[in-house]
């Protein structure tokens, strides 16, 4: 009975015992915890952190060319209006090599440019009064403002074949001693470009209207 009194009244004694061990443990535990991370934290720092300039020429350096806040600002609108008026100057220059060449009040590049359209099938006539036959190969020049050229050749390309029955029709009435000499044919020329450009209705007193030239590339008469 005397063993059995004894355990009992030791058993309420050893329990609190084993949890004060058990916290004090466990805040051991802590305090390493804290202990390493203090310790990484500090060595992060200390290599992250820039490392001090010991030169104090060299620090003195520095200070004078860093820039304040504020000049840094006046510099980038400094630059900013630099641009704005560069921009303004390819603007002013763009309208000044553009001019109303046509009167219709809108701005057109200054400077006259050229372009060939030659027709693709020679031309294959009877003449009038024989029994030879005229082949004629020719090529159109036109004069336009450079901006409207290649338009103005697109046109004279999709009337190639009005103006090639206008050609035909003009080519039946000639006769062959018409075609003998090199006057007849600087004449012939002329004579195709005025009937080109009667039926473009274009105006004879410009030069940048309808056909500027024929050219005869061939011409065989047999």
């Amino acid at each position: 009975m005397a063993d059995a009194d004894d355990l009992s009244n030791n058993a309420p004694i050893d329990a609190p015992l084993s949890r004060r061990a058990k916290l004090g443990f466990g805040a051991l535990i802590l305090s390493i915890i804290i202990v390493i991370a203090g310790v990484f934290f500090y060595a992060f720092s200390l290599f992250t952190a820039p490392a001090p300039i010991t030169n104090s020429a060299l620090q003195e350096r520095l200070e004078a060319a860093r820039m304040s806040e504020d000049v840094a600002d006046n510099l980038t609108d400094n630059q900013t209006a630099e641009a704005e008026l560069a921009e303004m100057d390819e603007s002013l220059s763009a309208e000044e090599e553009m001019a109303d060449m046509d009167g219709d009040g809108v701005l057109d590049f200054t400077g006259p440019d050229y372009r060939y359209y030659a027709f693709e099938m020679p031309f294959v006539s009877n003449l009038a009064d024989s029994k030879k036959l005229l082949t004629l190969e020719l090529s159109l020049l036109i004069k336009r403002p450079a901006f409207f050229v290649d338009g103005a050749l697109e046109d004279l390309m999709k009337l190639a074949p009005a103006m090639r029955s206008q050609i035909l029709s003009y080519l039946i009435t000639l006769k062959p001693d018409m075609l003998q000499t090199r006057a007849h044919r600087q004449e012939l020329a002329r004579n195709i470009r005025l009937l080109l450009n009667q039926y473009l209705q274009a105006d004879s007193q410009d030069d940048e209207d309808g056909i500027l030239e024929v050219q005869i590339l061939k011409m065989v008469v047999a």
